[in-house]
């Protein structure tokens, strides 16, 4: 059992990455509060910090893999290759979405 939690391949790790990162999210939103802007999309900001922070994750697979076999290959955890495609997929459509919505805000107050 201690072998696959604490196998480079397992999810576990991940998940408490992922963990400790809403914890630590929590935390600072418990001490400095919240400060939103008027037309911004808070909710959806976090998650592109958390897909970044996915991304992270599967960079540092990537990493460790290479340390270990000197080739650049991809994890071979399912989890971790996912967590690098879809999360960037993810990001860059999040990150579209809100460029054009401040694009359409801009021209619409230009106007």
């Amino acid at each position: 059992m201690l072998e696959f939690i604490f196998s480079p391949t397992s999810p576990v790790p991940a998940i408490w990455c992922v963990l400790i990162a809403m914890a630590t999210a929590w935390l600072i939103q418990l001490v400095f509060g919240k400060h939103l802007e008027q037309h911004r999309y808070a909710t959806i900001d976090g998650l592109r910090g958390y897909l970044a922070f996915l991304v992270f994750l599967h960079h540092s697979a990537v990493w460790f893999f290479y340390l270990k076999t000197n080739a650049w290959t991809g994890p071979p955890s399912n989890i971790y290759a996912q967590f690098g495609e879809s999360s960037v997929a993810l990001f860059f459509m999040i990150t579209a979405f809100l460029f054009g919505g401040f694009k359409s805000e801009e021209q619409r107050l230009k106007v």
